[in-house]
């Protein structure tokens, strides 16, 4: 019963227009949940509902694997439907702007905020262009975390006819924000950036704004992409999609659509993951961003961006090594994990030891079981402050440590 009220409260979420990793697959949708769930098990039909036979999928494989996946989807609704599916993921960002802004005790604007406790701000502007998707907000600001939640910068975002779109909702000091909207309304937009004043521990200093928008790109296929189906009828269809090209993760969501008033649209989210590949390099790369400032649940840092990375490991493997390398800024605290088949954290690194900073971080375990390993790169909170993001590179190379020292005793009759 519990698989079941699952399975009819995702077939009947609301679709949101955003990546599938933010909304999964969707908003809940009560009604239609009541509706369905009417349907099912020799009940009688309402409306126009649709059932799907699984609630999300997913694969793991080394970059480039072709995937496919059998789905169900049944009419549980009153009246006949024809159902159009396709896969959607996101384009690149473009009609990129961006600037900086200057919150100061004695040079800003103030407005009391709900405390009562006096806030700079900054506004800005931004325009967005007709038929984009998605508008994409980031800032970066220099909060020092001693000073508590006090030091948060917020971002609000603000449309052309003046309506309230988004907010950032920093939850800790991460130095870092991000807000998005889907379906940007087109025209010139106004975004706002305000903290508490530096008496109560507030953030003075330079904040840097980023904006972009992202059109729906296909995202793997469906086939077939039409089916017509009349009440209580069913029809499996296949998805097909490829691992990433590089080792990391992609999402996108499947989509089904119905011709019937009421019927809306819905989707399954799909997440796919390429793995590493010692045996040709062992190499990944990606983009160090920020979090929410979020602190971990003993109240220390909070973890700011978690990359997870998948490798196997065979017979004949008699240590891992793990590097990982930024670009630019050592100032942005890094830490890896190698997590071994049955979860236990077998290596660590970071790049700060003892106040020394680096640009990179070394993880090594010996004697590892084989099995499908896991690496996690952590980036913790807060980021530096002084830039949205910097690129990052590694590698999982096996059998390259080895350790030897002359003198010493090597058997029971050495002295």
């Amino acid at each position: 019963m519990p698989a079941l009220i699952k399975q009819i409260l995702v077939s009947t979420a609301t679709d949101l227009g955003a990546p599938a990793d933010e909304q999964g697959a969707g908003l809940v949708n009560a009604y239609k949940a009541v509706q369905l769930a009417e349907s099912v098990n020799g009940g009688s039909p309402h409306g126009a509902t649709l059932l799907k036979s699984v609630n999300s999928l997913s694969a793991v494989a080394l970059p480039g694997t072709s995937e496919t996946w059998p789905v169900t989807v049944t009419n549980t609704g009153a009246v006949p439907q024809l159902v159009h599916i396709s896969g959607r993921g996101f384009g690149p960002g473009t009609g990129v702007q961006s600037g900086t802004a200057t919150l100061n005790d004695a040079t800003s604007p103030q407005f009391a905020n709900y405390q009562g406790i006096q806030n700079n701000y900054a506004v800005f502007h931004f325009t967005v262009a007709p038929g984009q998707d998605r508008l994409v907000a980031d800032d970066y600001y220099p909060g020092n975390p001693a000073n508590g939640l006090n030091a948060r910068v917020r971002m609000d975002l603000i449309d052309p006819k003046g309506r309230f779109a988004s907010h950032s909702f920093p939850q800790g000091v991460g130095n870092f924000n991000t807000a998005d909207v889907v379906d940007p309304t087109p025209g010139t937009w106004t975004g706002v950036l305000f903290g508490d004043v530096a008496s109560v521990g507030g953030t003075n200093g330079t904040v840097g704004w980023q904006v972009s928008t992202e059109r729906y790109a296909s995202f793997g296929s469906v086939s077939p992409s039409t089916v017509f189906l009349a009440p209580g009828r069913s029809r499996t269809v296949r998805v097909s999609a490829t691992t990433p090209s590089a080792p990391g993760d992609a999402d996108g969501s499947i989509v089904f659509s119905s011709n019937w008033r009421g019927g809306g649209t819905s989707t399954i989210p799909v997440t796919l993951r390429s793995e590493i590949n010692p045996a040709t390099g062992g190499a990944f790369s990606g983009t160090l961003t920020g979090g929410n400032g979020r602190a971990n649940g003993s109240g220390g840092p909070g973890e700011g961006q978690d990359q997870y990375y998948e490798f196997h490991v065979g017979a004949g493997v008699h240590n891992i090594t793990a590097n990982v390398s930024l670009t630019n800024d050592a100032a942005d605290p890094v830490a890896e994990y190698l997590v071994s088949p049955d979860g236990d954290d077998l290596g660590f690194a970071q790049n700060s030891t003892n106040n020394t900073q680096t640009l990179s971080a070394t993880a090594y375990t010996l004697n590892p079981v084989p099995g499908t390993w896991t690496l996690i790169v952590a980036f913790i909170e807060p980021v530096a402050g002084n830039e949205f993001s910097q690129q990052y590179t590694g590698s999982v190379v096996f059998n390259q440590v080895s350790a030897s020292a002359a003198g010493l005793p090597d058997s029971a009759s050495t002295t």
